[in-house]
């Protein structure tokens, strides 16, 4: 019940509130921080298509936690995205809820990246009032408002009614799952009903399983009582079988004691031979020991050479390094010498150049001076008394006043004629000036262009000398590491050779049968294709202590000769019959028997290996390896050998002394100079073939270069491409300096030639001169009609004055003053030019350059000084390098020699220690013998025991140990057959076994019994109790009865009772799991019905609301039907809807608008079951004519009114007089139970006036083409809506 409770995470509570305000920034089409709203209780968002409207909805859906995947697009597309301007990487929803007790809530949801890279991921974080949380605390605090955001019980995407339009029967009923919350109810009920039926079946199954167990405990007790009556005959089997095991035992006992003696005196004589051969191999390891301090002491003087090498190569490059850097800086220095020369140069042009612009400058100022002290006239100009100027002025302001238009024309004219001439003349002055300096840049181009042809040739010849130099450089040091590195590995093998020649002991010449045959398997591989090799050529031991044991395993098999198939094997013995040959053995690899080595053989722990693991040999030779090797075992001790063979698997076995065991029981030990000779054939051949590698690598090491004169003449070279690189690196940045140059000239050169060009070309400035000579043509038309009046008027006047016209007096006294003004002007002008000219000269400060590149010059002076310096002490620390380096060659030598004198004296001693060391092998053999001779009677009295163990024998034994009547009470006794546990805990010897064995009791047998000695004897007793024996268990024989029927008969009825126990539990948890079942299935029908029945009675009224009419006052009618009424969720809901006047029909029958409507009351329906405090819909009128979309309007609005107030019609609803006859029309009724519906703020997108105009606010988004993003404008329509007691 507890899993019940937790399938809900919060329950739905009902909120009264409303959405205040959006705040968006950087979200989708909007850009930047913007505030939407305030969202009033009736909201329209209007707007052109593609202005972001349905952008807006998403950030609703956004902030209130819908899945970003119903968003069309990931977060990072939900960020505001302009193809001008990078993607913004964090945007923000904020949305402002006001509570019914007027608190503002603010929850936000935020879309950040994971880190500051490109490839970031995005993520979304929650929070509520700006502190971040949990997607569960932000959606349960959506919850306690009544914001169900799995349900989705606040918004109607674009689209959303087609989809519900479109349901069919089955999606319906997932639709009321959905909304009653009844499918998180879904898995458990699955979950259940799983249950339910696992357990009825459990229960089945264990109670078919009580009546065969019962019918199984009847069988056992009758096979109980037969077992019991011949238990009773197997007690006098078992005591006869205990009589016969310890008379054997007896007489094993005799015998071991015999075999002890004889085992003892050859181990007095052994030890002997031991301690006098100890001192051969003391004497032999001093020698060695000296040796190696002598193959030490080579390796130091190495390692000091090595030393010395590294040494000397790390302070080369810094030898080449100051070379190079002297070089660099007494180039630098006779460039700075060339600049320094330049500067003075420049300077002294500099000082002439301002000497001659100041001389100008004063001349200039001469000239504005005298122009200044000019008369204001001249001599012969017409005077005017005062009364004629009088007259003149009255004539001359009539004239003025007859010709003012003209002259406002001309004016106007002639100052667009002076613009255009002044434009005119710019252009001409900046087309001169262009041109000029295109020339310069070309010229400086051209010098610049030569500087960097040699810069560049200087840089290739520098660029061959270093890639010589590097080629050399490089094969020098690549044949220097390859010398030292050859050196190194040469050395390497022969002191390797040489320690593996010091450990070898088996030095011996090949008989002359083993040369014949030797030369005769080269003949066959030779002459025969498919011939491989003898079997000792192709295989190596891994380890030179079992080179005998491995000689034994092989034995003749050494000698033969591994071939392809058997056509090869014929083709040898062929060969060998035509050239009398010696016969050789063949082993075929395609026919030869080799059968895989059993995995547990390797797990037998001790010492015991496969000789197959003891061996190397290529993949391709591994069928002849088993073939010679088969299963046989090598161990270190003969201890371990004796109980490997003689054990309960019986393996063949060799020890690494050479001795034998054979599963057949047999066993062959002892000296033999041919098992020897074939042992020491490995040690041979690798000793011959060491001598002649040690031969072969020193003649390869005196071949090699000498050391250091190949280290002193690499030193060399890479000092030289040092210097070069370092010069070349210089001459690359002067041509790298001189290219940027080049490069900003040439596009100023190309900038200066295009501008150059496009003022010669210019149409601006043909249209100027045409357009100025046109004006001035102008201007002399309008002064002739003007001097026409003037004439008229100053006729008289000109007379008295004695003038031909006005105009001689005006052009002659008047013009002169203004011609004098116009020359000061250019005066001055050309004063300020050179003024300028002088202030630009005079900010090129020469001397400051000047004394900077002099201290330059002084400090790369005292630093090319010191740098040779630093190279005398680097070149006297290198020769004494190499002086060094030739004492360690020196003492190199001496110490070869020592070793040589070595290794003469260590052969010597070690042919000595070989005839002590012969002698003991012979001891060990008759030891062996002794041994073996033991061992079998052991093994013969393990073998009874282990065989008493398997026939189940009880073996009588005393409390205490006396010495010989013993047996191993942690091993051979309790557990025989555990060879692992025996070889491990007594070490494999039979004296430390003696120590944890107990005494038989042998008071049972018979005086007659144990007094037969002899071998007859011994067969006549043995063979009357063997017959005894026989007789008693052919009796037993003839009857079978099950002995294990009196516990089978327990366990059957301990089985029985432990049957029930289960039938009971399984019973009580069928139970449970059906209440379980029967609860979810209650609850989840519950849920469902209330969702289904508060739909299914308001969607007929709201159906009804949205069809009425004048016409049709009572509208159409719309209903919900499920077929199944017990489990609703598992049926399918039916949706009828009939508009006014139709009659029944399936709703894919009804027309595109009648589906809205339908799909409208149905969404409407269901938003009131478990309604939200507001209500987002997107154009859900996309699919209604004017009237529906009219009555959907009427209806949200009075869905958004209070209970008490949807009576109250606006100025803007009947303003225009209406009559209820309309309003019917509109689906507006004054008294309707719906009215009665708790209210809501609405929010609708709409492009319909007809919707929007009944809003009590409007929210216009529209583009913003400047910013290439939307904006929002927001219209309060409230002050417009009259109160409810005046409507």
């Amino acid at each position: 019940m507890s899993e019940i409770a937790e399938i809900d995470e919060f329950e739905y509570q009902r909120a009264n509130g409303r959405i205040d305000r959006l705040e968006v920034e950087h979200f989708k089409s909007y850009k930047g921080h913007q505030q939407i709203g305030p969202f009033k209780t009736f909201t329209a968002i209007v707007g052109p298509n593609g202005s972001g409207k349905s952008n807006l909805m998403d950030a609703i859906s956004f902030v209130l936690g819908v899945k970003t995947a119903q968003l069309r697009g990931s977060l990072k597309e939900l960020l505001y995205s302009n193809s001008d301007h990078e993607r913004p990487r964090r945007g923000y929803v904020k949305l402002v809820y006001v509570t019914e007790d007027d608190e503002e809530v603010q929850f936000s949801r935020v879309i950040q990246p994971s880190s500051a890279e490109a490839t970031a991921t995005y993520s979304s974080v929650y929070k509520i009032n700006d502190k971040v949380v949990t997607w569960d605390a932000y959606s349960k605090k959506l919850a306690g408002f009544g914001i169900l955001v799995k349900v989705r019980n606040f918004l109607v995407f674009q689209g959303d009614i087609e989809k519900v339009a479109s349901r069919s029967r089955e999606q319906l009923t997932q639709l009321f799952e959905q909304i009653s919350g009844s499918d998180a109810l879904a898995k458990p009920y699955e979950e259940a009903a799983a249950a339910k039926a696992k357990a009825e079946e459990q229960v089945q199954l264990l109670f078919a399983k009580k009546k065969s167990i019962a019918a199984e405990r009847k069988q056992k007790k009758e096979q109980k009582e037969e077992a019991e009556k011949h238990m009773a005959a197997q007690e006098a089997l078992r005591q006869r079988r205990i009589y016969y095991f310890l008379w054997q035992l007896y007489h094993l006992q005799q015998d071991e004691s015999s075999a002890k003696q004889q085992q003892q005196v050859l181990s007095e004589e052994l030890e002997d031979l031991n301690q006098q051969s100890a001192e051969y191999d003391h004497n032999l390891e001093q020698k060695r020991q000296q040796q190696s301090a002598i193959i030490r002491e080579r390796m130091r003087v190495e390692k000091e050479q090595r030393k010395l090498q590294k040494k000397q190569e790390k302070k080369d490059p810094a030898r080449a390094r100051l070379h190079e850097e002297a070089n660099r800086l007494t180039r630098r220095i006779a460039v700075s010498q060339n600049e320094l020369d330049n500067i003075k140069r420049s300077a002294k042009a500099q000082a002439k150049k301002l000497s001659k612009l100041r001389k100008d400058l004063a001349q200039l100022k001469e000239a504005r001076d005298q122009l200044e002290s000019s008369g204001a006239g001249e001599d012969g100009q017409l005077q005017l008394d005062p009364a004629q100027l009088i007259e003149y002025r009255r004539l001359k302001a009539a004239a003025d006043s007859k010709t003012s238009k003209l002259l406002q024309e001309r004016a106007a004219l002639e100052a667009q004629v002076k613009v255009d001439e002044g434009k005119l003349s710019r252009l001409q002055e900046t087309s001169i000036a262009k041109t000029s300096r295109l020339q310069a840049q070309r010229a400086k181009l051209e010098e610049l262009q030569q500087r960097l042809d040699n810069t560049q040739q200087a840089v290739d010849d520098t660029g061959t000398q270093l890639a010589d130099k590097q080629r050399a450089a490089k094969n020098a040091a690549a044949d220097h590491r390859k010398t030292s590195s050859q050196r190194d590995y040469l050395m390497g093998k022969v002191r390797d050779i040489e320690g593996r020649l010091l450990a070898s002991k088996g030095m011996r010449q090949a008989t002359d049968r083993e040369k014949r045959l030797a030369a005769a398997a080269a003949r066959l591989r030779k002459e025969v294709p498919g011939v491989y090799g003898r079997v000792s050529e192709l295989v190596r031991v891994t380890n030179r202590k079992y080179n005998l044991a491995m000689a034994v395993v092989m034995q003749q098999h050494l000698d033969s000769v591994v071939v392809a198939d058997r056509a090869a094997g014929f083709a040898c013995v062929d060969f060998l019959k035509a050239n009398k040959l010696e016969r050789m053995d063949f082993i075929p690899l395609d026919s030869c028997e080799a059968k895989p080595l059993p995995e547990r053989l390797r797990q037998l722990g001790g010492t015991a290996t496969p000789a197959l693991d003891l061996i190397t040999f290529e993949p391709q030779y591994e069928r002849a390896c088993v073939h010679v090797c088969g299963t046989t075992l090598v161990v270190d001790t003969i201890e371990e050998a004796r109980d490997l063979c003689y054990g309960e698997d019986h393996h063949k076995v060799v020890s690494v002394d050479g001795t034998l065991f054979k599963p057949n029981g047999t066993f062959t030990g002892g000296k033999s100079a041919g098992i020897d000779a074939r042992a020491n054939r490995w040690d041979a051949e690798e000793y011959e073939k060491l001598k002649q590698q040690r031969e072969k690598i020193k003649k390869d090491i005196d071949a090699l270069p000498d050391v250091f004169k190949a280290q002193t003449a690499a030193g060399q070279l890479q000092q030289e491409q040092h210097q070069l690189e370092q010069r070349i690196k210089i001459q690359k940045a002067d041509a790298q300096q001189l290219q940027e140059q080049l490069d900003v000239l040439k596009a100023s050169v190309a900038t200066l030639e295009s501008a150059a060009a496009s003022a010669a070309e210019d149409p601006e400035l043909a249209e100027l001169q045409s357009a100025v000579s046109d004006k001035r043509k102008q201007l002399a038309k309008m002064d002739e009609r003007v001097n026409d009046i003037k004439d008229r008027l100053f006729a008289d006047f000109s007379k008295r004055v004695g003038v031909k016209n006005i105009r001689v007096y005006e052009e002659t006294t008047l013009a002169a003053a203004a011609k004098l003004e116009a020359q000061k002007q250019q005066h001055e002008e050309q004063i300020v030019k050179v003024t300028e000219q002088i202030a630009y000269e005079e900010e090129h400060d020469f001397a400051k350059k000047l004394e900077d590149k002099q201290a330059q010059l002084y400090a790369d002076t005292e630093k090319l000084e010191h740098l040779k310096e630093q190279e005398a002490q680097l070149d006297a620390a290198a020769e004494q390098v190499q002086d060094q380096a030739q004492q360690l060659a020196q003492k190199m030598e001496e110490l070869r020699q020592q070793a040589e004198s070595a290794a003469a004296g260590m052969k010597e001693l070690q042919a000595q220690a070989a005839g002590y060391h012969k002698e003991v092998g012979r001891i060990k053999g008759q030891m062996a013998a002794a041994t073996t001779a033991l061992e079998a009677v052991r093994s013969s009295r393990r073998n009874l025991l282990e065989q008493a163990t398997l026939d189940q024998v009880d073996l009588p034994y005393h409390g205490g140990a006396d010495g010989g009547d013993e047996v191993n009470s942690g091993s051979d006794a309790d557990n025989p057959m555990d060879v692992g546990e025996e070889a491990e805990g007594t070490q494999g010897t039979e004296d430390s076994r003696a120590k944890h064995r107990k005494a038989f009791d042998y008071s049972r047998l018979s005086n007659k019994d144990k007094a037969a000695n002899t071998k007859k004897e011994r067969e006549t007793v043995g063979r009357r109790l063997k017959e005894e024996l026989d007789a008693t268990t052919a009796e037993l024989a003839t009857s079978a009865p099950n002995l294990k029927a009196v516990e089978q008969y327990e366990a059957v009825r301990e089985k029985e009772r432990q049957q029930i126990l289960a039938l009971d539990a399984a019973r009580k948890e069928a139970t449970a799991a059906s209440k379980t079942f029967l609860h979810i299935q209650q609850k989840r029908t519950q849920r469902f019905n209330n969702a289904f029945e508060h739909i299914k009675s308001a969607i007929d009224h709201i159906y009804k609301q949205l069809t009425r009419s004048a016409i049709h006052p009572l509208g159409g009618q719309a209903y919900l039907s499920c077929d199944t009424e017990d489990e609703p969720y598992l049926g399918k809901v039916t949706y009828t809807a009939m508009p006014p006047t139709k009659r029944f029909r399936d709703m894919d029958q009804l027309s595109g608008g009648e589906k809205s409507v339908a799909a409208l009351a149905l969404l409407f329906a269901i938003h009131s079951y478990r309604p939200s405090p507001f209500f987002v819909l997107d154009e859900v009128d996309a699919a209604l004519d004017a009237t529906n979309v009219a009555r959907v309007a009427h209806y949200i609005r009075s869905c958004t009114r209070p209970p008490g107030s949807r009576g109250a019609r606006s100025v803007r609803g009947d303003a225009d007089g209406s009559s209820k006859r309309q309003r019917l029309q509109l689906g507006q009724e004054e008294d309707t139970p719906g009215d009665e519906l708790e209210s809501f703020q609405s929010i609708v997108i709409s492009l319909k006036d007809i919707f929007y105009e009944k809003a009590d606010a409007l929210v216009g988004v529209c583009r913003d083409l400047d910013q290439n993003c939307s904006k929002t404008i927001t219209f309060d329509l409230s002050r417009f809506e009259l109160p409810t007691e005046a409507s």
